[in-house]
């Protein structure tokens, strides 16, 4: 620690080297020979530092000011803690419009097209007293909306942005699943066409759902080839 006996002033170890270099420019300023002017005072560290000036030649002094801002900024430097710099990286999501030409793709296409086509046509005729059709619509609303957003997640290449989750695994899961559960709704639905007045409007709309509703099994059933064929392939690999 260094003692400036003038003021009664204490300067930390850290700012040594800026009152050096002020102390250094006021004795070139006074004597025009640097550092060989003037007598020198030895600190409590050791350190060899000018003897002050008198304050009136000092404050007259160019090289005053100069200093002074010097030592406020070294002092506020040493007690104000500097901020964490927070490094914020925004990234956007990119499309692989590859996608939707694949198999996997195309086939995810079929899966939502004719699975809205089963929800929409069953739900447009009176099928609330019907148990067997209550449960068609819930498979139906139910694969739908995971189809759409398993589709977007491959879209947009989420799946290769969060590798924590093993996604050829769920997705194998997914298509087995729906594959066995549209079948069962497929011929639940297509055991009510019986019940409906042939040609009237419910007979109509649940013949072309169980038709909508098979396509969509077979769907699920090629996608659940391609998600093993994946699995199987990840599986070797590791």
């Amino acid at each position: 620690m260094v003692i400036n006996k003038s003021k009664k002033r204490r300067w930390d170890a850290t700012q040594v080297p800026q009152l050096l270099m002020c102390e250094q420019k006021y004795c070139a300023y006074r004597t025009g020979e640097g550092w060989g002017g003037g007598s020198l005072m030895k600190s409590g560290t050791g350190t060899e530092l000018p003897l002050q000036p008198k304050q009136s030649d000092w404050k007259h002094s160019a090289y005053h000011q100069e200093c002074t801002m010097e030592r406020a900024a070294a002092a506020t430097g040493r007690r104000t803690p500097t901020a964490p710099e927070c490094n914020i990286s925004t990234s956007t999501l990119a499309f692989d419009q590859h996608f939707t030409t694949t198999a996997k793709g195309t086939l995810h296409l079929a899966e939502i097209v004719f699975g809205m086509l089963v929800w929409i046509l069953v739900g447009g005729t009176d099928y609330f007293g019907r148990s067997a059709l209550c449960w068609v619509m819930f498979v139906a609303v139910s694969f739908w909306v995971l189809a759409v957003c398993l589709f977007v997640i491959y879209l947009t290449g989420v799946h290769h942005r969060i590798p924590q989750v093993p996604w050829t695994t769920l997705s194998l899961y997914l298509d087995c699943c729906a594959t066995a559960l549209y079948l069962v709704a497929a011929v639940v639905d297509a055991l009510s066409v019986k019940q409906a007045i042939v040609g009237r409007h419910n007979y109509n709309c649940w013949a072309a759902s169980a038709f909508f509703a098979f396509l969509t099994t077979l769907c699920y059933a090629g996608s659940s080839y391609l998600s093993y064929r994946s699995w199987k392939t990840d599986e070797e690999a590791h």
